[in-house]
């Protein structure tokens, strides 16, 4: 139908369809509910849209998960045949993360939901061609090439400096979002930050 496609069109925009086709679970709220974008969320959005690398640094209970989870569920539709990695901190966080990733494709209209070829407790496979995999640090990626690294509480990785030496090979051209809360105890991360690359794009909430 020809608004279907124009409301494609304008889902180009991240913002757009966030706020307009993201739906998320909350624990003070029955059922999906739309998701909110606070000023935080835009500006992370923003950045990893328009940047190859962003740490988003922010408080508990900000809603820098659920940014990054939309933000990545945006990418996989927008850009077919991408390969977008969800990282936690541990195995049961990056499962969860694909999990709050799959109910936000579920939560989509038909129309705009794309067909599940692979649905596992590690990876979702979409029939627009994209790949949604679950990892842990440290991250192992070698032979693959990712168009989207989502690093969830990147401060809280204990292994971080392995992680990046291990997943680096693997972006080339890809984008990386790190989102997390802030953690003094965690030495490599915080020397990363101090002494991160000019093209990491920095958002503090």
């Amino acid at each position: 139908m020809i608004e279907h496609a124009m409301e494609i069109l304008k889902c180009r925009d991240p913002l757009y369809f966030c706020e307009n086709y993201s739906k998320v679970t909350t624990l003070d709220q029955v059922g999906p509910q739309p998701f909110e974008l606070t000023r935080f969320a835009k500006k992370a959005i923003t950045s990893i849209d328009n940047s190859q690398f962003t740490v988003a640094i922010g408080d508990r209970q900000t809603g820098k998960t659920t940014t990054a989870i939309e933000y990545a569920l945006w990418y996989s539709l927008m850009t077919p045949s991408s390969t977008v990695v969800l990282c936690g901190h541990s195995y049961r966080s990056s499962w969860d993360l694909l999990g709050k990733f799959r109910s936000s494709l579920e939560e989509l209209p038909s129309w705009m939901r794309p067909r599940c070829l692979k649905n596992n407790k590690e990876r979702l496979s979409l029939d627009n061609g994209s790949d949604i995999i679950c990892a842990s640090t440290p991250i192992h990626l070698h032979g693959r090439s990712v168009s989207l690294l989502v690093v969830d509480e990147a401060a809280y990785c204990s292994n971080f400096k392995e992680s990046i030496s291990d997943w680096w090979p693997s972006i080339g051209i890809g984008k990386v979002l790190m989102v997390t809360s802030i953690n003094l105890q965690n030495y490599d991360f915080n020397q990363f930050l101090r002494n991160r690359p000019i093209d990491f794009d920095l958002v503090v909430g």
